[in-house]
């Protein structure tokens, strides 16, 4: 869908698709997800949620506004233009699924549980495509190991991107307890490791990209990883918690950040 009176190819937004690895999109990815999550250790969590709640209305307000508006939309598109893939140019971009999932997720959620999903989000799902596109460009299509791992499972999404996102997003739920001084059990500790890679891993590749949207051209609201991501990362880890006793769960300490 496009934005009224125009269409995408008339907006200066990048021509990356998912199968690019637009380097830029990623950065900005993480860098995003590293500030939120820093946020919240620095604020209470209603603090958080007011701020940044506010901050996804009006972001979401500006795209219904830039669908509505082509002048609008081009100078979105010409700020922003560097890290949106191509079909943003004309539906919601990333941008407002992602201050939506984070805020959320702060909201719901223990503080240390809501950052293991928003650094999922950050981490996980930039990793999930970097490593399923690197291995697409880099492996020898005639061997067995790239025909194993470029495998395309759903969407067009590869064995190699979903397991980059799980053992990803296993390694940094890892550091941030053990960064956190979270005295856990064995169980407890490899739950909290496993359920967020496990889930998100799965949220991952079953949300397809571009994103499934309502036919309406004017709120093309859909189904968005960005949102997804970090909400139910966060969940299992939650259910995990609950399921395993509920322990006391200590919240990572600002520094970690800040250095």
């Amino acid at each position: 869908a496009a934005a009224e009176g125009g269409d995408e190819d008339d907006v200066d937004v990048s021509k990356n698709t998912r199968n690019d690895l637009h380097i830029e999109r990623k950065v900005f990815h993480v860098l995003g997800g590293f500030f939120f999550a820093a946020a919240r250790l620095h604020v209470s969590g209603s603090t958080f949620v007011r701020a940044f709640g506010s901050l996804g209305i009006v972001v979401f307000l500006v795209e219904m506004g830039r669908l509505r508006s082509k002048r609008l939309n081009k100078v979105v598109c010409w700020v922003l233009g560097p890290v949106m893939r191509k079909h943003e140019g004309g539906q919601f971009s990333g941008m407002s699924y992602y201050l939506g999932g984070v805020t959320t997720t702060c909201l719901l959620f223990h503080p240390t549980i809501a950052v293991i999903g928003i650094l999922a989000l950050a981490i996980g799902d930039p990793a999930a495509s970097f490593v399923g596109v690197a291995t697409r460009k880099v492996l020898k299509p005639d061997s067995l190991f790239a025909r194993i791992v470029t495998t395309r499972l759903m969407h067009g999404k590869s064995l190699a991107g979903s397991l980059g996102f799980f053992f990803c997003t296993m390694a940094l739920s890892y550091f941030v307890l053990v960064a956190a001084g979270a005295t856990l059990t064995a169980p407890l500790m490899a739950a909290l490791i496993l359920a967020p890679a496990a889930v998100g891993a799965v949220v991952e590749l079953v949300i397809p990209s571009p994103n499934l949207c309502l036919p309406y051209k004017l709120f093309p609201l859909g189904l968005d990883d960005n949102f997804l991501i970090p909400f139910l990362s966060s969940f299992g880890a939650h259910v995990a918690w609950k399921v395993l006793g509920s322990p006391l769960l200590p919240v990572l300490r600002p520094f970690v950040y800040w250095g």
